[in-house]
């Protein structure tokens, strides 16, 4: 969500099927509301998404090691294998790692509010991260104005690049929450 900017059932919807590894690709075609699986909120939320080589490899890794099969190809079910309710997940996951974390108050969309301002801050035109978000439109004079599919690449690329310094600077206190969560699993 912190990389590519997505909305909470967009998250929750992402089936294998839509993660492309050959090309980085990823297909947002459908979202998890309520725990039940549906078409993208709108027609400009319909997209295709570079994904960075780090999110590649901890795809893949999370795929043979973590990932539990279920009839629909989710990424992530419930203990039950049934599509996340994403009310439940901000309660009991984030919520607890945000408090955790001391990052104060603030919820699952701050993610997509931070890609972008992530995104702009690193180079990217405003039309490029209208996109990459999936917003129907910025301003009347950006109406005709299209996205390039290479600055679309450079844009999360840079939003990655600047993730990964941040994730170097706190790779120990990443490494106790990552055994913390196998423990909680």
């Amino acid at each position: 969500m912190a990389y590519l900017g997505l909305r909470c059932g967009e998250a929750l919807g992402i089936a294998w099927d839509h993660v492309d590894f050959d090309a980085n690709v990823l297909s947002v075609r459908q979202a998890v509301v309520e725990g039940e699986i549906q078409t993208v909120k709108s027609k400009n939320s319909r997209r295709d998404l570079h994904i960075p080589d780090y999110l590649i490899t901890l795809l893949k890794e999370y795929r043979s090691k973590g990932w539990k099969a279920n009839p629909w190809n989710l990424l992530f079910t419930n203990r039950r294998n049934k599509p996340y309710h994403g009310n439940r997940v901000r309660e009991f996951v984030f919520n607890p790692l945000r408090d955790r974390l001391g990052l104060g108050v603030g919820a699952f969309h701050a993610f997509r509010h931070g890609a972008a301002t992530a995104q702009l801050q690193g180079g990217a035109s405003i039309v490029t991260v209208k996109e990459n978000l999936g917003h129907a439109k910025i301003e009347t004079t950006l109406r005709y104005t299209h996205a390039i599919s290479g600055d679309q690449r450079d844009a999360v690329n840079k939003l990655a690049a600047l993730f990964e310094r941040r994730r170097a600077e706190t790779a120990e206190f990443c490494g106790v929450l990552r055994r913390t969560e196998q423990v909680s699993a």
